[in-house]
């Protein structure tokens, strides 16, 4: 058994070297990978064509081409030993002086191999640092070199040559398939975003900052983007130094920050251990051992940076892991009244991005409680207090085990300093595709990092609220578009509290429908206003910091509760069981208590507003009088008759069948969709109604559905088309078997 383990680890590993001979066929790499105006970069091509033509572009919302240097001489280049780490030491292939027209930006250059086209990725830096633009963007080059296999081995146990990863990679060496596809799969997307939205950046990778510690000092806004998990410690000491000093970083980037490493040979070979046991600087320089940041020894959690890490975060959609095709892989939203959440009309507890997976593959977290239905840091991770969580999602570890949340949020210092983090690798996944909310927000985090020198207010919390739970996530959300029943006689109070980046005071100001009535955080809504108030008004509670200002809204409705059944008679058969469910709608109470008020001696009514009994009457009608009451007092009555009758004709059979319902997700402010499961065959027919009892949708399927589950979409749209206004609704599904039983089963929507 050993012998055969051994032969197929020496021909894995023949085959291996015979690979990276192949690739050197036709490979190349570009040295340095990030290069200012009017300096010199050199392409290292190895290749079996005697020439070429090697072409370059500068990548943006299209690819353009700005060069095209044709009869490059050509030619094989030999892989020396141990390439990985002592890197290839090829021959310049060509040398090329960067036009000083050139603006900062990231370009390909691109050369024929066997089958496809070979794309080397660098950037150029402006000469001036920051005179182009005040934002700079990383490319997370560590990273990439992390998991290059080229040569034979990575930092990886599982991609290297005799599963043995290496201590220290050069840099100086082509990129491995998977590593190069590393820009294309998240840095691209925002690339093309910037220069779609018209914004200028300039561009830079991680070595920059080790190269110079005060690159950061020419640039207002920092944007790491991707995967970055490889930090060194002088990369971040700038970034720490940037922010502590009034930077503002985008953090559009997952598992960050995670292992330290190291650079030797002027730049051009990382090192990391991974293991701070091996490690020659353990234990006499414990702050630059290269294992993980959060752990011993180095004992320095990325939280205090980021406000979030992957040790409170995980995986999601992927390898199983909360699956996008379960509903995962988007952020449920928290503190939607949040300025970053201007103009995307996304509400607390909307699901944003689940389309494109945005949370996920891997994702970064902070360790919060429940306080009042929002998601508040404990801070017991290093997470700055002050940090307002935005969206969460559950993550798990790679055996599948609860690991924590992504999160997405945004934080301030009193220099002016902010961070808003994404919380995931592929949170850039929705700036491909058609994702307005996210292409808002980010435009939002954009306009306010750049160009507001005092940032805006936020709304920290408020009262009351409204509580419900996401259909992913199990777990409480808060909902501040609520609708409250006005009662004229009863005071009632609104609170709001506030703070503004530099640690200043806000001002406090209320509106109702845009007029403004009062100064102050707390605010009482008299039986005086209400008598000028019209029966519906939109509170506006504003926190303000004398150059913008955060705001959250209630609904203000006078309505009573209301059955939203009717049937003003309900036939049956004598010596027969009688069924019939009541539904009432309350506002203010999601289980209104029931009565009967009047009725036949064999009727009776129980909590959920079944009203049944054995008909033990004569033939004729009975008079039946029911009262839903909620906690508020609030009641609705409810007349019907009961038509009592010794023929079948007329009756409808009352039907076993099981059959249950579900509407996710719950709220909804687009799509929705209905889960449902028919205990037996039968023609299955939804309902939407108004807290009134008003039909607003209807909808009847044509064939026989058969037993077992099934999905039923809405567009949240009415029977004529019209878009809901935002309140509360119940579905209805209503069941007829073909035995003629009928059976139905209700849920409580919230549209906002």
């Amino acid at each position: 058994m050993q012998h055969t383990r051994f032969r197929a680890i020496v021909i894995a590993g023949i085959l291996l070297l015979f690979s990276f001979e192949a690739k050197a066929q036709s490979d190349g790499y570009v040295s340095p990978v990030s290069v200012a105006q009017g300096g010199k970069i050199r392409f290292y091509i190895s290749t079996g064509s005697p020439t070429f033509t090697l072409s370059i572009f500068k990548l943006g919302f299209q690819k353009r081409e700005i060069l095209a240097l044709h009869d490059v001489p050509g030619g094989i280049q030999t892989i020396g030993d141990s390439a990985f780490i002592n890197g290839c030491n090829w021959k310049v292939t060509k040398e090329l002086t960067i036009p000083d027209v050139w603006a900062s930006g990231v370009y390909e250059a691109d050369f024929p191999s066997a089958d496809t086209m070979k794309k080397l990725i660098f950037i150029v830096r402006e000469k001036e640092l920051g005179k182009h633009s005040k934002i700079l963007v990383c490319l997370t080059t560590n990273t990439w070199q992390a998991y290059n296999n080229w040569g034979g081995r990575s930092l990886y146990d599982f991609n290297s040559y005799s599963q043995t990863a290496s201590v220290k990679i050069s840099l100086n060496r082509p990129l491995a398939d998977t590593s190069e596809n590393n820009y294309f799969r998240w840095t691209d997307k925002l690339v093309r975003w910037l220069d779609a939205h018209n914004i200028d950046a300039e561009y830079c990778i991680n070595t920059d900052l080790d190269r110079d510690p005060n690159f950061l000092s020419h640039y207002k806004v920092y944007v790491p983007v991707g995967h970055d998990e490889y930090w060194s410690k002088p990369e971040r000491n700038a970034v720490e130094n940037f922010v502590r000093f009034g930077g503002r970083m985008i953090c559009l980037s997952g598992n960050t920050c995670w292992w330290q490493v190291r650079f030797e040979d002027s730049l051009q070979t990382m090192v990391c251990y991974r293991d701070s046991a091996i490690d020659p600087m353990y234990p006499m320089h414990d702050s630059i051992v290269t294992s993980n940041w959060g752990r011993s020894p180095v004992n320095d959690p990325p939280n205090s940076l980021f406000g979030v890490s992957f040790e409170h975060g995980g995986f999601i959609n992927d390898n199983g892991i909360f699956p996008k095709f379960f509903g995962y892989g988007g952020y449920t939203v928290f503190n939607s009244q949040h300025w970053i959440y201007d103009e995307t009309g996304v509400k607390d507890g909307d699901v944003i991005g689940a389309q494109d997976a945005i949370a996920g593959y891997e994702a970064d977290g902070a360790l919060f409680d429940w306080l009042g239905g929002l998601p508040y840091p404990t801070g017991e991770d290093k997470t700055p207090k002050n940090f307002s969580i935005l969206g969460i999602s559950p993550a798990a570890s790679a055996a599948n085990l609860a690991a924590g949340h992504a999160t997405m949020g945004y934080f301030t210092n009193a220099s002016g300093g902010a961070v808003f983090n994404g919380g995931s690798t592929d949170w850039v996944s929705g700036l491909d595709g058609d994702d307005s909310v996210q292409s808002q927000m980010l435009l939002n985090v954009f306009h306010g990092f750049s160009f507001f020198g005092e940032l805006p207010p936020e709304i920290t919390g408020y009262s009351p609220a409204r509580m419900t739970t996401d259909s992913i996530n199990h777990e409480w959300v808060n909902i501040n578009h609520l609708s409250m029943r006005l009662e004229s006689q009863q005071i009632d109070t609104f609170v709001i509290h506030g703070r503004c980046a530099d640690g200043k005071k806000p001002l406090y100001f209320w509106r109702i429908d845009g007029k403004t009535i009062s100064f102050d955080s707390i605010f009482y809504l008299t039986p005086e206003i209400k008598k000028k108030s019209p029966s519906a008004f939109i509170l506006e509670g504003c926190a303000s910091s004398g150059f913008d200002k955060a705001v959250v809204q209630w609904a203000i409705v006078d309505t009573t509760m209301r059955f939203v059944t009717s049937a003003p008679t309900v036939p049956s058969k004598r010596h027969s069981f009688f069924s019939y469910h009541a539904v009432a709608a309350s506002l203010v109470d999601e289980h209104p208590a029931y009565v009967m008020i009047y009725g036949p001696s064999w009727l009776h009514i129980d909590r959920r507003g079944v009203v049944s009994g054995w008909v033990a009457d004569e033939p004729g009608d009975h008079t039946v009088i029911l009262r839903a009451t909620d906690s508020k007092g609030n009641f609705d009555m409810q007349t019907f008759n009961i038509h009592v009758s010794d023929s079948l004709e007329g009756v409808e059979k009352n039907s076993e069948s099981a059959l249950t319902l579900q509407c996710f997700p719950n709220p909804i402010s687009e799509d929705a969709h209905f889960l449902y499961t028919l205990g037996e065959n039968g023609y299955v027919q939804l309902e939407i109604t108004d807290v009134a009892g008003k039909q607003i949708y209807s909808s009847s399927l044509p064939n026989i559905t058969p037993a077992g589950p099934h999905l039923l979409g809405w567009n949240c749209r009415s029977t004529n088309g019209e878009r809901l206004h935002a309140g509360i609704y119940f579905c209805r599904l209503i069941l007829r078997t073909l035995s003629g039983a009928k059976s139905a089963v209700f849920a409580k929507l919230v549209v906002l």
